[in-house]
């Protein structure tokens, strides 16, 4: 039986700078309001890891967006939640866009296969336009990698412990 996977996401977000040294108090003052997300309830560590390639042009458009501050602004990135192009987990090419405080994301599956870690530049945009299924994100991608020449810039990886 196929897992159904959500493809459109839209929410309020805010985030904050929270001292490391306050991780612990704050996370146990949250146990009392929400609870783990049930994919992690029962790891030892709560947490899993999330894997971002990003893509941009060569002024680095998306990202200086980001830091400045711009409240509309959109990105496209490569998400998967693993470091082994053979482990089967699904992989996405998303578009994540800000109106204000409202986050939207909107992804597409990907064929697996692909090792963002070793494969770059090009060769990493001519796969993903390849093994991308067909639909609006991947026709946008197509355009932007035509007329922006996005290409990938930055591996993200970190671990995330989710609440619900």
């Amino acid at each position: 039986m196929a897992v159904s996977t959500k493809l459109h996401f839209s929410r309020f977000e805010f985030k904050y700078l929270l001292p490391r040294a306050l991780r612990l108090e704050v996370e146990s003052e949250l146990n009392h309001f929400v609870e783990y997300d049930p994919f992690v309830a029962d790891r030892p560590d709560h947490r899993y890891l999330v894997r971002s390639l990003y893509f941009d042009d060569r002024n680095l458009t998306a990202f200086r967006n980001k830091v400045d501050g711009h409240m509309v602004r959109s990105k496209f990135r490569i998400r998967t939640y693993t470091t082994d192009p053979s482990e089967p987990v699904p992989r996405f090419l998303e578009i994540k866009g800000r109106n204000n405080n409202l986050v939207v994301k909107h992804r597409t599956p990907m064929d697996m296969g692909i090792d963002e870690s070793y494969v770059g530049g090009d060769e990493l945009a001519e796969l993903v336009m390849a093994r991308c299924h067909p639909g609006p994100i991947h026709q946008e991608f197509c355009f932007q990698r035509f007329r922006r020449r996005i290409q990938p810039y930055a591996l993200i990886d970190y671990q995330r412990r989710p609440f619900v």
